[in-house]
């Protein structure tokens, strides 16, 4: 199946007016189809004894394992054993720098097969940096990284035979339609001609385009586009989905339904994902673990509920005139009191059985919120400041041009 549109495509593949777009996209198609790198140096391993559960651990996890800190946790090893599930993506070291800027700090990561991994934090705090390098589009400065069993940087082939990619801004041709963009992906892919029109069916069945494949995407929504992208990175039915900030930019009903289509996309294709993101609902609700990270570094890592207990109780803010803490600071169930001028904020245990009391002894009450931990509150408790949204990061390519003259 060659149509109109795709021979219009070949035909301007060094034309002018699409040489930028396509030149980026040719380079990256290239990089997909691998040239090994040189070899890294060996990661040191330890055969761990019976108190370590029978697992094979790299050195530093191993000592993780008996001794966790901020960045794992000691159950989730545990599972790890009795579960018998193996990582597909392992990293130890893993370290970015540009110049003088370490974007990337010492890495250690294991992400099991099948999970819905997420990386939340702060736009410029190495979340698509630690992507590309998983993804091999960035060399590792030093430590090593496995993706299903392959070194990022001497089988670089393999690992991008296994990885789907969805970055942040739409590759998508918009002069052609979804079907002709899936058709192109499939040629670069190699998938098997006998089974094209098979996957471009399912995928589209997937994610709900089956009635608009054969339109241009220049007429999709933007919420079309981004289901497009997903489906065209499981095209090739990779073990991996890498998923750079999925619903940047998108309406919060349109972000409602992209994180439908990917749990559908993980449940019927059996794909592992690994998301970005710095928007705290959506690690909450997709990510069966988290790993929040800030200047290049994790500061911790474990499933959204058990970062959200590291709070300690739920959130009582309240605006008083003349604040009265003494008597509120001595109180057992209060974990926390935190006063910047009238606003008083108290982290507090069974807060639904105590909050009255609360009330009637921290002075005048102008106003009370009450809520739950968030991962924010996460965030915040490691790092004395709130996860920052508001400036972009600029497209995939963007990214990479700005990284590789030492930006994040």
């Amino acid at each position: 199946m060659q149509s109109d549109g795709i021979a219009r495509y070949m035909s301007l593949w060094n034309v002018s007016r699409t040489s930028a777009h396509l030149s980026n996209v040719t380079s990256f198609q290239q990089q997909t189809c691998g040239i090994p790198s040189k070899s890294p140096r060996t990661p040191q391993w330890h055969l761990a004894d019976s108190s370590d559960h029978g697992l094979i651990l790299p050195v530093c996890l191993k000592e993780r394992l008996r001794s966790p800190g901020s960045c794992g946790s000691g159950d989730y090893w545990q599972e790890l054993a009795m579960n018998d599930t193996r990582p597909i993506i392992e990293t130890l070291g893993l370290t970015k720098r540009f110049g003088e800027l370490r974007a990337v700090d010492h890495i250690d990561l294991s992400i099991r097969e099948g999970e819905v991994f997420g990386l939340l934090g702060p736009n410029g705090a190495g979340k698509t940096t630690t992507l590309s390098m998983l993804a091999t589009l960035l060399k590792p400065t030093e430590g090593t990284a496995k993706v299903d069993g392959h070194d990022v940087l001497t089988e670089a082939a393999a690992v991008r035979k296994s990885i789907g990619i969805v970055f942040q801004e739409p590759s998508s041709d918009d002069i052609l339609t979804g079907r002709e963009n899936l058709y192109l992906h499939a040629l670069m892919y190699g998938v098997d001609r006998r089974i094209r029109e098979q996957r471009f069916r399912e995928v589209l069945k997937l994610v709900d385009l089956e009635d608009r494949a054969d339109g241009q995407v220049k007429k999709y929504s933007g919420g079309m586009r981004r289901r497009l992208e997903l489906a065209r990175g499981l095209l090739h039915k990779p073990k991996i989905l890498f998923l750079d900030e999925p619903t940047l930019g998108l309406d919060p009903q349109t972000r409602e339904h992209i994180w439908q289509y990917i749990r559908r996309l993980v449940d019927l294709e059996h794909v592992t994902v690994i998301l970005t993101t710095h928007y705290m609902e959506e690690a909450e609700r997709l990510c069966d673990r988290v790993a929040i990270i800030d200047d290049g570094r994790i500061i911790a890592l474990d499933t959204p509920e058990r970062l959200k207990h590291i709070i300690g109780g739920d959130i009582i803010r309240l605006r008083i005139q003349n604040p009265q803490l003494g008597r509120i600071k001595e109180l057992g169930y209060v974990v926390k009191t935190d006063q910047a001028g009238d606003l008083v904020t108290l982290t507090v245990k069974d807060s639904g059985v105590h909050l009255q009391e609360i009330l009637s002894l921290v002075g005048d009450v102008k106003s009370v919120e009450l809520r739950t931990p968030t991962l924010n509150d996460v965030f915040l408790h490691f790092t004395g400041h709130e996860i920052r949204g508001d400036n972009a990061e600029g497209g995939f390519f963007q990214r990479v041009a700005r990284a590789r003259s030492g930006g994040n």
